[in-house]
């Protein structure tokens, strides 16, 4: 090849930094959308602490008692909304593209198929880990306030631990496995988010009833350990086969 054809192909670093801008581009009213209620949710339970507590007592109404209750529930809700957001992202990186059918003229430039898969997982895994990453970080910043703040029996049920966030992202990966192995199929996103909403149902079916059949037992947190393994596991290869048909199929 000569030196002038060379330097007429899209060097490859560059060429996915611009799929990954487009791709961005392509789902940001989803990202605004997420990073918006996140933070609302936030916002919105704090305003909600600052009226409730102003008939309790002092204690209750310190700036460390309301920050510590803002980001703990804040973390629960966020998580929550994460998942949502998760569904909608990996449900519509594929389709948003062939509901407009820029997919067909995408298909006519340089860039390949894997290169833009490499775009659109950057897009929705970073993302997804973006989203992931104030509540786990508020989580984290309400523990190391828990001795310092007076809470009614019970309370304490609402931090976080280990076992639970590694339940909440286990439950993530399985949501964005779903979606995305249900999206390379499809041109509208609504039944890929819902399928992917409805994976970590069907995992939780699935491992009860393997659990059940095989009589395993199930003590202490054995069966969560078990579900959070088979919700990673699948979640991975949902993924993995979304890409492969991705990359295989021959339309767009």
């Amino acid at each position: 090849m000569s030196f002038e054809a060379k330097n007429l192909r899209p060097r490859r670093p560059k060429l996915i930094r611009a799929l990954i801008r487009k791709d961005a581009r392509l789902l940001r009213f989803y990202l605004r959308s997420a990073i918006a209620t996140i933070i609302a949710c936030y916002l919105l339970w704090a305003g909600i602490l600052v009226m409730s507590s102003e008939y309790q007592d002092a204690a209750k109404q310190s700036l460390t008692s309301r920050t510590f209750f803002t980001l703990a529930v804040g973390s629960i809700y966020g998580i929550g909304i994460t998942g949502f957001f998760a569904a909608l992202l990996a449900g519509s990186v594929f389709t948003l593209e062939r509901s407009d059918r820029s997919a067909e003229f995408l298909a006519c430039l340089p860039p390949t198929r894997l290169q833009n898969l490499v775009s659109k997982l950057t897009v929705v895994l970073g993302a997804t880990t973006a989203m992931l990453a104030l509540p786990i970080i508020s989580s984290a910043v309400a523990n190391q306030m828990f001795p310092y703040v007076q809470v009614a029996p019970g309370q304490g049920n609402i931090l976080f631990g280990t076992l639970e966030w590694l339940t909440s992202v286990a439950i993530i990966v399985s949501i964005i496995g779903g979606a995305f192995a249900v999206s390379a199929w499809l041109k509208s996103n609504g039944v890929p988010m819902l399928a992917g909403l409805l994976t970590p149902l069907l995992i939780l079916s699935f491992v009860s009833l393997m659990g059940w059949l095989l009589d395993i037992p199930s003590e202490g947190n054995a069966f969560q350990i078990r579900y959070i393994t088979s919700s990673f596991v699948l979640g991975v290869a949902f993924a993995y086969m979304g890409c492969y048909w991705y990359l295989t199929r021959s339309d767009p």
